[in-house]
């Protein structure tokens, strides 16, 4: 009965570490996907607002949607990746807002490729509170993913510093 017990128990203290290995693998993994994505977003977010797809020749803006295509492709790519890994219920609530985030930041560059190739003044203004109010909400589902990485840390127990959103 003795050696039971100790094998019982050290079944779960192992069981427990594998548990802490994966949510560490997954937090390094995602932390690592959103992290790459945030910073595309904003670099796409700064030209916006610089003006850099202003006034373009038609090969820069064919160059400038291809890239913000591109982009779009490693956030599809980022989900792909995220979708595909063991997710334990305590990373769910966490796992679901970085798959809303890459979703609406691939909505983020629809529009903006949208607004770049469009030559209508009125329907370039309209595209561009579009963006501006799908750029907001990349930036509210970007707070909502700290948050929910902190809870998840949290929850596992894990000592880890969260990504700050900087």
């Amino acid at each position: 009965m003795k050696n039971t017990i100790i094998a019982c128990f050290t079944f779960f203290i192992l069981l427990l570490s594998c548990t802490d290995e994966q949510e560490i693998a997954y937090n390094e993994k995602v932390s690592s996907e959103f992290y790459s994505n945030k910073m595309r977003f904003e670099q796409v977010k700064e030209q916006l607002a610089s003006g850099y797809f202003d006034n373009s020749g038609e090969s820069k803006i064919l160059k400038d949607v291809k890239n913000l295509e591109g982009k779009s492709e490693l956030a599809v790519a980022s989900g792909k990746d995220i979708n595909s890994l063991l997710i334990s219920e305590t990373a769910k609530p966490y796992h679901t807002q970085l798959l809303l985030y890459l979703d609406k930041i691939q909505l983020y560059y629809a529009l903006t490729g949208e607004y770049i190739s469009n030559t209508d003044t009125a329907a370039r203004s309209q595209l561009l509170d579009r963006v501006h109010k799908v750029g907001k909400d990349v930036e509210d589902l970007q707070n909502k993913c700290l948050e929910s990485q902190i809870l998840f840390l949290n929850k596992a127990g894990i000592q880890q510093e969260p990504l700050q959103a900087k």
